[in-house]
């Protein structure tokens, strides 16, 4: 078998464009299947494209009238599904859905496009409907190239024309890249089916086609990266929030979870999985907190089992947010109860060490926490600081031992080194030295 351009152009290029049509189809199936609209109408672009490829091969495998039924069949698959898929899609990226009504007036526009190549197409040829005969009343002469030039307004009207506009439209109000990308890879596929159509040589937009495929993976991968960064931000800023556990963050949280839904590109069963893995997290954390273990995984077991079998996203969406708020109030008691415990302690080590060179270190060694968190915690809790609370006690205690003690003697029994500095201290703390202090004990 001799490979000529011909069979290359008719045979080879619409099936190896075909296959890679397919697996960008498996690809947006698998990475984007979800319930909107522009997913949904790009695969039904992709489907149809596929099949108006895959017909090539076989109509001109055929002979007659079979083979003008498959072209037929073709062009208006390619004016009644194709391009308006394409033009809807284009629309839905940048944020402009069109009503239902001007939906059906681009199919039927689309339709009667076909609907004017297959009589003009169908007349040059002699084949089922019109004979040259009997359209001679119109002002052109009845060729193949006179159905080509419906073919190529059809194209120009429901393709180029619109699409440059959006895509110059996007470009002066500085859109984002991926939607620019996306634009120029639709007005290039229309571009390229111009030039075929004018150059009636149709492998210029069967191959031409990849290039925009190419260009729509690379939106389509972008757009699930940023996608998937962004739900894992929003995630983070839930647990912050949640361990936060002020009332303050009861908005915030509610709105976190209104973007997760929306990040999740309202697919369900993605929407799910998200939502099953900031309770399963934020679960976590109460636990952490010290909320009760068995208590919090059982109420964890049950939610993630009423979350898989829901199939309402509002449902699950309150199903989170109810929980995401009581466990707020589990961490804050808990971490208030914790807080509390740790400066109760800490005053504990300072009575029972109050008279032993001790600071800050060696509170919080013994405690097993941070120097900065002590220091936080109690200092919001008992009006001041550590050291200040260590001076206070021990000039309390000296207060007691003054009675029966000299100065010198005091002074480092309650942990002073240096009794010139203890006076000091204790004239500031008492408003009298030591000495005169002891005198006005005396009766």
């Amino acid at each position: 078998m001799i490979i000529t351009a011909e069979i290359i152009s008719d045979l080879v290029v619409p099936l190896v464009s075909a296959i890679l049509y397919m697996l960008m189809l498996l690809y947006f199936y698998i990475e984007q299947s979800s319930r909107r609209a522009d997913n949904k109408l790009f695969m039904c672009f992709l489907a149809s494209f596929i099949i108006f490829l895959l017909a090539r091969p076989f109509q001109q495998c055929l002979e007659g009238g079979p083979q003008a039924v498959v072209l037929y069949t073709r062009m208006f698959v390619m004016f009644t599904l194709i391009c308006p898929a394409l033009l809807l899609v284009s629309n839905l990226q940048v944020d402009y859905a069109w009503s239902k009504r001007r939906k059906i007036l681009i199919v039927f526009t689309g339709a009667m496009i076909s609907l004017i190549y297959i009589l003009l197409h169908d007349a040059a040829r002699e084949a089922f409907f019109f004979s040259a005969e009997d359209l001679a009343f119109l002002p052109f002469e009845l060729t193949f190239r006179t159905a080509h030039y419906a073919q190529l307004i059809g194209e120009m009207i429901l393709l180029v024309i619109p699409t440059a506009y959006l895509l110059w439209k996007e470009y002066t109000n500085d859109a984002k890249k991926t939607k620019i990308t996306f634009l120029s890879g639709v007005l290039l596929f229309g571009v390229l089916m111009v030039v075929g159509t004018l150059s009636a040589q149709w492998w210029i937009y069967y191959l031409g086609s990849l290039l925009c495929a190419l260009l729509w993976v690379w939106v389509a991968f972008k757009e699930i990266q940023e996608l998937k960064g962004k739900a894992a931000l929003i995630k983070d800023e839930l647990q912050l929030l949640v361990l936060g556990g002020d009332d303050s963050s009861k908005l915030k949280i509610e709105q976190a979870l209104g973007e997760l839904e929306t990040y999740s590109r309202d697919n369900l069963k993605l929407y799910k999985v998200r939502v099953r893995e900031v309770l399963c997290m934020l679960t976590d954390r109460t636990i952490s907190a010290g909320g009760d273990t068995d208590e919090l995984v059982s109420r964890n077991n049950t939610l993630v089992s009423e979350i898989q079998d829901s199939t309402d996203t509002r449902q699950i969406h309150n199903i989170i947010s109810k929980e995401a708020l009581e466990l707020t109030n589990i961490i804050s008691h808990e971490t208030k109860n914790s807080h509390e415990r740790i400066v109760k302690k800490a005053h504990e080590f300072i009575t029972d060490n109050y008279q032993k060179d001790i600071g800050v270190e060696d509170i919080a060694d013994s405690l097993n926490v941070s120097r900065e968190h002590l220091m936080r915690l109690f200092k919001k809790l008992a009006g001041q600081t550590i050291k200040q609370y260590i001076t206070c006690l021990r000039i309390e205690k000296s207060k007691e031992l003054l009675r029966t003690k000299n100065i010198t003697d005091t002074a480092f029994a309650v942990g002073f080194n240096n009794s010139n500095y203890f006076s000091t201290v204790f004239k500031k703390e008492v408003g009298m030295p030591p000495g005169q202090y002891q005198k006005s004990l005396l009766p």
